[in-house]
């Protein structure tokens, strides 16, 4: 058979004859495959398309279990693109419709096809073809609302972008994901409704990869992971714009630029933008170790892609151009440009944009510094950003100098990641506590909040480690409590190797056993630290003189004190 799907040539058709050909088709052909089936597939459609009766989930579920394999699927796929392609060929549609549902009976693509045709010929059939695109499209969408975390359903790639067409939005690119560690195989959509910003979409589509991962792993004995490629490779080749993104994407990673070249390039001329956004992320990463006569080539080369990128409204070019601009890899005269890129994606609330047009006013580096313009933006990153943003917005305003001061604002954000469960914001609840950031300190709440940190993240090293300085070491004594210090940094060390051969931390565990008064113990540990200190390269001489300091005072019998936090 073959791979392309046939040309139509319905225009050529008398309607009457071909309204009645489909229409007998749809009822007849059928019901003969179906008189005396062997499978329960065949029943369930025969019921469906008789009795406007079924399951979906059910049929679905047949389908998957005995009806897809490869060449079937890809054949389903093929046609299903075709319907896209000539979505404004109303007579096309018709045959096309017909062979998609021939071929999978719960193509959300084939029954909006059919619906289309016989809307065009006026007939009735429109109808029926209508409810079960409604039934299907609700079926795809039902208890998700297409995050990662909660992906909506499909079973090809046409029928996910034929989902986004009824939400009345534009897919601009897409690309498959799946990890090593059994997440399911995701499609990533890039969706956009102005043109000018984009956003993800997830579809779940691994009910009918894995089951061509299965077949294939049978049928030519390879694992899993090399049967995975071998679908994404036939994907490509059938015509499939995401996986030639992900092949593309593969190439590009082995340095194969050529040929990653050949499939981003195929997979844009499929409408398919974020081949434009691989490829200017590959040329821009060669830029960076190439010589100056290949670098200019490089450079002006990612510029186009990811200028045809932004022009799709993919608004992360405009951040991922802005910031090479800025770096000066285009020329200081570039610059300006840069942070004019950046600024628009900050008015779309990008989050990384506003955090680097923060970073470059605070520290003036493409003009006059402006803490006020600063603070600005990391705001507008916080109002926009996760846990993580919201913290780092909390200390650049707890840790600045500069005439800034902490607001209500960043004390809200703070206190409700910590209640949502952020082990660092519960740190700097603390922090926040023992200083009495607009307030008069509350040194229990701080003490709880600490508490409230090891016991989220005890793994963490870096985190239970400054709550173990802090409680060791504080200048207040209200807020010492060495003893606990003590007890976290014990089973810290005896668990974490790589925390024990971390000069840092152990100061911090000497510093809490002399905080308890048990000064030999803190001698033995901070003549371990110095000597790690001194093997360790990448230590500041800063630390190192503060480690043979703490080891003075050890030997003094003396705590040591700072001003913390």
């Amino acid at each position: 058979m073959s791979s392309r799907p046939p040309h139509f040539h319905a225009a050529k058709v008398w309607v009457g004859c071909l309204t009645v050909f489909l229409a007998g088709l749809l009822a007849t052909s059928c019901a003969t495959v179906t008189e005396a089936p062997t499978q329960a597939y065949p029943e369930l459609v025969h019921a469906a398309k008789t009795e406007n009766a079924g399951d979906l989930d059910t049929i679905s579920q047949s389908y998957i279990d005995e009806q897809l394999e490869s060449d079937g699927f890809f054949e389903l796929c093929q046609f299903e693109r075709e319907v896209q392609r000539l979505k404004d060929r109303k007579l096309r549609l018709g045959p096309l419709g017909v062979a998609i549902l021939d071929r999978c009976y719960v193509s959300l693509v084939g029954h909006a096809a059919l619906a289309d045709f016989y809307d065009h010929l006026d007939e009735d059939h429109a109808e029926l073809h209508r409810d079960w695109a409604d039934r299907i499209y609700a079926s795809m969408s039902d208890g998700a609302d297409g995050t990662r975390e909660s992906p909506y359903r499909a079973l090809t790639l046409p029928q996910a972008e034929a989902f986004i067409g009824r939400l009345e939005l534009s897919s601009i690119g897409s690309v498959y994901e799946r990890g090593d560690d059994g997440t399911p195989w995701l499609l990533r959509v890039f969706v956009t409704d102005d043109g000018v910003s984009s956003r993800d979409l997830f579809f779940d589509l691994s009910q009918t990869m894995e089951t061509l991962v299965s077949d294939l792993d049978v049928d030519q004995e390879l694992d899993e992971a090399n049967a995975r490629g071998q679908v994404v490779a036939m994907l490509a080749s059938g015509g499939d714009s995401a996986a030639q993104v992900n092949l593309g994407t593969s190439l590009a990673r082995a340095g194969r630029v050529q040929d990653a070249n050949r499939w981003l390039t195929r997979a844009t001329q499929g409408d398919n933008g974020y081949g434009h956004v691989v490829a200017a992320q590959m040329y821009a990463r060669r830029a960076e170790t190439s010589s100056e006569r290949a670098r200019s080539y490089l450079l002006r080369t990612a510029y186009n892609h990811y200028s045809d990128a932004i022009n799709l409204g993919f608004d992360g070019a405009l951040r991922d151009l802005g910031m090479l601009l800025v770096r000066g890899m285009y020329g200081n005269e570039a610059r300006k440009e840069g942070i004019d890129l950046l600024e628009r994606a900050a008015q779309l609330n990008d989050v990384p944009s506003l955090l680097m047009l923060a970073q470059l006013a605070y520290w003036g580096t493409l003009g006059p510094q402006d803490f006020e313009r600063a603070a600005t933006f990391y705001h507008e990153a916080a109002r926009h950003g996760d846990a993580e943003v919201r913290v780092d917005y909390y200390r650049f305003l707890a840790n600045n100098t500069d005439g800034l001061t902490m607001n209500q604002q960043a004390v809200d954000w703070l206190r409700e990641e910590a209640e949502a469960g952020s082990a660092e914001a519960m740190y700097e609840s603390g922090n926040c506590h023992a200083k009495g950031c607009l307030d008069k300190p509350n040194y229990r709440k701080a003490r709880d909040w600490y508490r409230k940190a090891v016991k989220s993240a005890p793994d963490d090293a870096l985190l239970v480690n400054a709550v173990a300085w802090t409680l060791a070491v504080s200048d207040i004594k209200q807020l010492r409590n060495a003893r606990y210090a003590r007890r976290i940094m014990n089973t810290l060390m005896e668990s974490n190797e790589s925390a024990r051969l971390s000069p840092q931390y152990m100061d911090t565990w000497a510093a809490a056993h002399a905080a308890c008064g048990d000064f030999d113990r803190a001698l033995e540990l901070q003549n371990e630290a110095l000597e790690l200190a001194k093997k360790d390269e990448n230590l500041s001489e800063e630390h190192l003189r503060a480690i043979e300091t703490h080891l003075e005072s050890f030997s003094n019998r003396e705590e040591v004190i700072e001003s913390i936090p």
